[in-house]
């Protein structure tokens, strides 16, 4: 009977010191517990982050939808002029105009002004979405736009520069369309030797897209 009351009235120090990973623990007990603390904290700092980062989400969401209905749709239907949408436009926060959220729109409205030959208007929009936060996908169909409104415009050279750093482009999500453009540019700009480099290169990297149909079709008729 004593001796079960012996068991009973151990310390933690002595149970622990039984076993060889006891007493690592025991000698070692603040650092484990601080650990262990540290752990909670971490996972505390994790699910608050995380809760903030849905609220930002769901504040930017609804920020977007109330530009779309309240200025953008007056603007596309004629209700405000280009002048005043780009006055409220631009006061948006920066980083909600070069938002993922924000891209889908934001390349609406260049497409929109640039259908009604307001190609100022179309390159302002895209320039301003533009910011150091800009999802790279983005940022590539951005730099698309800005291709197409240059050549509108008959500046070749700048959008030939924008065509070369689309192929160039390290996670280039096109790099067939990105050929077929560059090699379009050059013989528009009366380089038909890089031209057909471009065109050549993308029928053999990637015969089986669409690209490299029509890249054959270029080379067939203008070379």
């Amino acid at each position: 009977m004593a001796e079960v009351m012996d068991t009973q009235t151990q310390t933690l120090e002595e149970t622990l010191n039984k076993t060889d990973l006891g007493h690592v623990f025991y000698e070692n007990r603040r650092l484990f517990l601080g650990f262990i603390v540290l752990i909670l904290l971490g996972a505390l700092s994790w699910a608050g982050w995380s809760k903030y980062q849905e609220s930002v989400a769901q504040e930017r969401s609804l920020q977007v939808f109330t530009f779309q209905q309240k200025v953008w749709e007056e603007a596309k239907t004629g209700k405000m002029s280009p002048e005043e949408f780009m006055t409220k436009f631009k006061a948006l926060n920066k980083d909600l105009k070069s938002s993922s959220l924000m891209a889908p729109l934001v390349l609406e409205m260049s497409k929109h002004f640039l259908d009604k030959g307001s190609l100022e208007a179309s390159m302002l929009v895209l320039e301003d979405a533009v910011g150091a936060k800009t999802h790279p996908v983005f940022a590539y169909f951005i730099k698309s736009q800005k291709m197409v409104i240059l050549e509108k415009n008959k500046d070749l050279k700048a959008a030939l520069a924008i065509a070369q750093e689309l192929k160039d482009t390290k996670d280039n999500i096109f790099p067939a369309k990105a050929l077929l453009h560059l090699g379009r540019l050059h013989l528009l700009n009366g380089d038909k030797e890089k031209a057909k480099s471009e065109w050549q290169n993308l029928v053999a990297t990637y015969p089986n897209d669409e690209e490299a149909k029509m890249a054959k079709i270029y080379l067939s008729e203008n070379l």
